[in-house]
């Protein structure tokens, strides 16, 4: 065999709500806890800083891209309008995303199982949690978690 072969595996534990990041080294089965570098949390402090941006601010749907949170319940089309409208038209939105998964990257060297959710408000004052779903050469999707009618009463996001 040719080459050096890596025998050990470096795992990282971040919980943003907390603001801790753990990380962990994996060797043959056993596992020893390691201290991030400072390049490690200057990546993580990045990563948090531009999640909590991405989940607490909301977005303002305009009318004509779709009117209401319970119209995308019942619509897809209305949803990939909705994709559409934020990652064509809103460059802050983008530049959140990308911070908040280049600091990933640079911390792990990869993204799996990584959640990005934001929060969208539509005209009539209803709102939504949705999650950007990254696909491979396409289009970056939405999918519903959460709707909430303007009172804040839960809307059922499979409306037929």
């Amino acid at each position: 065999m040719s080459g050096a072969y890596r025998y050990y595996n470096d795992v990282y534990i971040a919980n943003f709500d907390t603001g801790n990041l753990f990380k962990y080294r994996v060797v043959l089965g056993d596992v020893e806890k390691l201290s991030p570098t400072g390049t490690e949390i200057q990546a993580f402090n990045k990563a948090k800083v531009a999640r909590s941006r991405l989940r607490t601010e909301f977005f303002d749907v305009p009318t004509e891209v779709a009117p209401s949170a319970y119209k995308v319940s019942g619509a897809s089309y209305l949803l990939n309008n909705t994709s559409d409208y934020y990652f064509d038209n809103k460059p802050r939105l983008a530049e959140e995303m990308r911070t908040y998964t280049e600091s990933l990257i640079q911390i792990s060297g990869d993204i799996n199982n990584v959640q990005i959710e934001i929060n969208l408000r539509f005209s009539d004052e209803s709102t939504g949690v949705f999650e950007i779903v990254p696909t491979v050469g396409a289009s970056i999707a939405l999918k519903i978690v959460k709707l909430f009618d303007a009172d804040n009463n839960a809307i059922p996001t499979t409306l037929k």
